[in-house]
Formats: structure tokens, C-alpha cells, sequence
């Protein structure tokens, strides 16, 4: 049987060539030859977006360390250099992965324990921190603002989602410690960022963070005292239906 193909593409991404029988030609299927080099085109464009993904992911992993490596060893230079910038995306996706890596930890670690209710948790807890970045984003605003700011919001916030590398010491496994951690380090990155960027003067924004820090504190331990009881509760529901 005679067959006529004509040549179509089927995705502008691999160009890939797609053959029809010609309609006069019913029935006509594509050579085995010519369905191997479409397979093998396809298996070759899949592997070079994997690549491009990997790279990706790794460019993404290497920034992140060294923004972190960056705050952590030197502060100061750190928050000098945010004055004046305006984007948003960054520090706003550092915020969010500093955030949830630490809560996602936790509830797959006693997901087997609470029967899946740790994410639960997880949303909860999540929520309660992202009201606490912005709420201590606001409070920073209005307190330069009051003292005569220097920078404007956009550099307020900045500061603040990259002050939110503190909320990796909650990864520390032991309740109230890490709470304390998290908040003296937190407090401590936004004493740089505030001294570095508003230039106010150092002793009400040693007092305004101070009153912030008791303030987590505060709230810290009365949310760990409940997450403990709640785990505590559940777990013994559990052994009583067993």
C-alpha cells in the first residue's frame, strides 16, 4: 500500500514532526524507524528540561545559602546593602521558605504519631507565623515612622523577610529553647536592619525591641504550651482506641 505523509508539528517546545496518512491514503501509520526517531526526539528534549530544571533548583539552592551565609556572618554589610532596593520577590520567597520549612519538618516527623492531624498543626502554626512576620512588619514601619524614617516601606519589609532566617532555629528540637533563639535572633537581625537603614537612635529601638522580644516570648510559650497539650490529647486518644 502506497502512502503519502505530510508533515505537521505537534508542540512548538520539541518540534516534534507528526505524520498523517494522507486523507485520499486512508489507514497509513508512520514507519517503525520514524516512530523510534519521534521517541528518541521526545526522551532528548525531556532530558534537557530536566537539566534546565536542575539547574535551576541548584542556582535557586546556592542563593538561598548564600543569602543566609550572608546574614549570618556579617549583618551589618547585609542590611547596608538593602537601602534603596524595592524588590519584592525575593526576600518575600526567603520569608516564605524560613517560614514553612521548620512547621513542614515537624509535622512530617509526627505525622505517624497524630494520624496526619500534625498538619493540621502545620496550617495552623503557619498561619499564626505569617500574621507574626507581618504584624512585626507593620510595628517596625510605625515605629521609624514615628522616630522620623529614613527609607520607606518597601525597605522595611525587605529587612524584615530577610530578619526571617531566625525562624530556622525552630528546627532546634527542644520546645521554649528554640522559641527563645528564634526571638533573640530575630529581634537582633532587625536591630541591624533598623540601625543600618533608618539611622535612628539606638535606645528606642533597643526598647521598642526589647518590649517585641518579651512579646513573642510571651505568645511563644503559651502556643508551645498548647501544641504540647494538643499532641499529648491526641496521642493518648489514640492509645485508648487501640
Amino acid at each position: 500500500m502506497v502512502h503519502v505523509f505530510f508533515h505537521e508539528t505537534i508542540t512548538r517546545n520539541y518540534n516534534i514532526p507528526f505524520y498523517h496518512s494522507y486523507p485520499a491514503f486512508p489507514g497509513g501509520e508512520a514507519p517503525n524507524g520514524l516512530r523510534e526517531s519521534m521517541s528518541n526526539t521526545l526522551t532528548t528534549n525531556t532530558m534537557k528540561d530536566l537539566s534546565i530544571l536542575q539547574k535551576n533548583v541548584a542556582n535557586f539552592v546556592r542563593r538561598y545559602a548564600e543569602i543566609v551565609h550572608g546574614i549570618l556572618t556579617d549583618p551589618v554589610l547585609f542590611f547596608q546593602n538593602q537601602g534603596g532596593k524595592t524588590d519584592l520577590a525575593e526576600p518575600t520567597i526567603f520569608a516564605f521558605i524560613n517560614i514553612l520549612f521548620p512547621k513542614l519538618f515537624y509535622a512530617l516527623l509526627f505525622a505517624p504519631i497524630t494520624l496526619g492531624l500534625s498538619f493540621l498543626a502545620l496550617t495552623i502554626s503557619f498561619f499564626i507565623n505569617i500574621c507574626l512576620f507581618i504584624g512585626v512588619t507593620g510595628l517596625i514601619y510605625a515605629f521609624t515612622v514615628f522616630f522620623g524614617r529614613r527609607e520607606d516601606f518597601l525597605v522595611t519589609y525587605r529587612c524584615t523577610a530577610y530578619a526571617s532566617v531566625a525562624f530556622l532555629a525552630w528546627l532546634i528540637p527542644i520546645p521554649f529553647a528554640n522559641l527563645v533563639i528564634f526571638s533573640s535572633v530575630f529581634c537582633i537581625l532587625l536591630f541591624f536592619a533598623i540601625n543600618e537603614n533608618q539611622q535612628l537612635n539606638e535606645t528606642p529601638a533597643v526598647v521598642f525591641l526589647f518590649v517585641l522580644n518579651f512579646l513573642i516570648v510571651i505568645g511563644g510559650v503559651i502556643i508551645t504550651f498548647t501544641t504540647i497539650w494538643l499532641l499529648i490529647r491526641v496521642i493518648f486518644l489514640f492509645a485508648q482506641s487501640l
